[in-house]
C-alpha cells in the first residue's frame, strides 16, 4: 500500500506553487502496516469481483482534516467491478492523525493506493 501526502491548507502563498513544511505530516496511527491491517479488516470485497476472482487497485486522493476525518475523496482510477466504491467507502470511515504546522492541526492532502486481491490468489 502506497501513501503520499501533500499540504493543501493554510498556504501563505495561495497563488504560488510552494511547499509548506509541516512539523508532522498526516499519518495513520501505528504506521503503514497498521493502516493496511485496518483496511483489510474492514474491507467488503465487491461481490462480483469475488465471484469472478478479480483483483485490482484503486488510487485515491483525499484530504485529512484537523479533526482526523477525511474529505474530498476522489478515485484517480477505476478498475471497475465495485473496487472504486469500496475504496471510497473505506477511506470515508478511516481516521488519521492530522498534519501539524506550528503547533496546530491543518488540512493535508494524501494519496493512497488500495490493492484488492482475492485471498488465496
Amino acid at each position: 500500500m502506497m501513501v503520499h501526502s501533500q499540504n493543501t491548507g493554510d498556504n501563505p502563498f495561495p497563488h504560488g506553487n510552494y511547499k509548506i513544511t509541516t512539523t508532522q505530516d498526516a499519518h495513520y496511527p501505528g504506521g503503514a502496516e497498521a493502516l493496511s491491517a485496518w483496511i483489510y479488516d474492514h474491507m467488503v470485497y465487491p461481490p462480483a469481483a469475488m465471484k469472478n476472482k478479480l483483483s485490482g487497485k484503486v488510487t485515491l486522493s483525499f484530504d485529512v482534516l484537523p479533526d482526523s476525518s477525511t474529505t474530498n475523496i476522489v478515485a484517480m482510477d477505476d478498475p471497475g467491478n465495485g473496487f472504486k466504491d469500496e475504496a471510497i467507502r473505506l477511506m470515508s470511515i478511516t481516521r488519521f492523525a492530522p498534519a501539524i504546522l506550528k503547533g496546530r492541526a491543518i488540512r493535508q492532502q494524501m494519496i493512497l493506493t488500495i490493492p484488492f486481491q482475492v485471498k488465496g490468489e
